[in-house]
């Protein structure tokens, strides 16, 4: 029987956990396609049908611009982060991670905002390689962090 290969595809995808809101999901997605029942289940339109979206989940827009929801564990074991090689250049040489802290801090999308709106402030360009040292207080980003995330969780309940 012959095999086959997955070819490599750059998908977006949002994970519907406690930390993201339905407005998020919504936006991603669009309104028309997202359906919450009485419970508090989460459906979204699929080419199959209504699909319920559990939480942990991701949902993925594919490359036809269609959207399904992904199993945590095959979403993890099917892809990976993609980082824009121009930001990560200039994170690497403003803050002197290395590139898998760089890669780590990135792929956070609170971390990231507040790393390029440091770098922007600083004059530090994320869009070309920076050649100045930004110094940042990780601890007091990643506390910036918790506490926002604190808040949508608050706002969620």
């Amino acid at each position: 029987m012959p095999k086959y290969r997955k070819k490599p595809v750059v998908i977006e995808a949002i994970k519907a956990d406690l930390g993201t809101s339905v407005t998020a999901i919504v936006n991603f997605i669009g309104v028309d396609d997202v359906r919450i029942e009485e419970d508090g289940s989460l459906f979204i339109k699929t080419l199959e049908g209504d699909m319920r979206v559990t939480p942990g989940d991701y949902i993925i827009k594919g490359i036809k611009g269609e959207f399904y929801p992904c199993k945590p564990d095959i979403f993890e074991a099917t892809y990976e982060q993609v980082i824009e090689s121009n930001l990560l250049s200039s994170v690497i040489k403003a803050y002197g991670f290395t590139v898998e802290q760089a890669q780590t801090m990135l792929s956070n999308k609170e971390i990231k905002e507040i790393l390029i709106s440091n770098m922007q402030r600083t004059k530090v360009s994320p869009l070309r390689t920076a050649t100045a040292t930004v110094n940042v207080d990780i601890d007091g980003v990643i506390n910036t962090f918790s506490k926002k995330l604190e808040e949508e969780l608050a706002k969620s309940l």
